[in-house]
Order: structure tokens, then C-alpha cells, then sequence
């Protein structure tokens, strides 16, 4: 998926993480300069495709959104494109 434009915003760059559920990828910013940002997508498949996991997915935005601290990066987005939430 690197080099792909989420919602002509966010160019993903490279894979950093992977696991079970979800992918995590550095990514710019194409509305701020190009600033470099993180974009975490909940993969597709058995598990993603199920409302559970979706619903779990957006809780954890819900709570990350509600921390303020300087090591935790602000959410900028939360979203789906074409048929992939991140």
C-alpha cells in the first residue's frame, strides 16, 4: 500500500508496523507541508470485516482523543476510503 493517497491527504511512505488487526505506516501530510505523520489502517479480512472489531477500533480513537500529553501523538483523522478504516 506505500505511495497510495488516503482521501487526497495522507501519502503513505513505508510499513512500520504490522499485526493482526492493523497496519502502521509514516505517511505525509499533504495538507500541512508534508508533515510527517503516522496513519494506522485496520486491515482487511476475517477479523476487520467483522462490526466488532470496527466498533473496537473507534473506541480506542474515542479514548486516545480524550489524552493529551506530549508523547502522545494528536489524532488527526479518523476515517474509512474505499472500503479500509484508518
Amino acid at each position: 500500500m506505500e505511495n497510495k493517497i488516503l482521501r487526497k491527504r495522507y501519502e503513505l511512505d513505508k510499513k512500520l508496523d504490522e499485526d493482526e488487526f492493523l497496519k502502521v505506516y509514516h505517511a505525509y501530510d499533504l495538507y500541512h507541508e508534508n508533515q510527517d505523520v503516522l496513519v494506522k489502517i485496520l486491515k482487511r479480512g476475517k477479523f476487520s470485516d467483522r462490526l466488532e472489531d470496527i466498533i473496537r477500533f473507534n473506541n480506542e480513537v474515542e479514548k486516545v482523543n480524550l489524552l493529551r500529553h506530549q508523547g502522545i501523538l494528536e489524532i488527526l483523522e479518523v476515517g474509512d476510503f474505499e472500503d479500509t478504516y484508518f
